[in-house]
C-alpha cells in the first residue's frame, strides 16, 4: 500500500497497480505530482475478464489477447488524455470516464 508517509521512497517511472486500489488518493497525486505514470487497478486488471468474455464467444487465444492490447491500451490513452486535458490525476478522469459510460449505458434502458 502506497501512502503519504511512504510514498516519497517510490523510486519508479511506471506503477502497475495489480491490487484494489493499492494507493491513497493522497499518495496517487504526488506520484501524479512527481511525473511518475500510474495504470489505474481497475484498468490494469481489465485482462481477464476481456478474455473471459472471448472465451466465452468462441474466439481463438489471438484474438482474446489482440482485444485485451487494444482495449487497455485505449483506455489508458483515454485517461491520460482526460487527466492532461483537465489538470487533474488519473483516477479522477477515469472516474470521471466511467460515469459518463455508465450513464450512457443507463440512458438505453430508458
Amino acid at each position: 500500500m502506497i501512502t503519504v508517509e511512504n510514498v516519497g521512497s517510490v523510486n519508479a517511472r511506471l506503477i502497475l497497480q495489480s491490487a484494489n486500489v493499492p494507493a491513497t488518493i493522497e499518495a496517487e497525486k504526488q506520484i501524479h505530482k512527481r511525473g511518475i505514470l500510474i495504470a489505474l487497478d481497475f484498468i490494469a486488471n481489465d485482462g481477464g475478464v476481456i478474455c473471459d468474455s472471448k472465451e466465452y464467444q468462441g474466439r481463438s487465444e489471438t484474438e482474446a489477447l489482440a482485444t485485451v492490447v487494444s482495449k487497455i491500451s485505449l483506455n489508458m490513452k483515454e485517461v491520460l488524455t482526460r487527466a492532461a486535458k483537465e489538470n487533474t490525476v488519473p483516477r479522477k478522469a477515469a472516474m470521471s470516464i466511467a460515469r459518463e459510460r455508465l450513464e450512457t449505458a443507463m440512458s438505453f434502458r430508458r
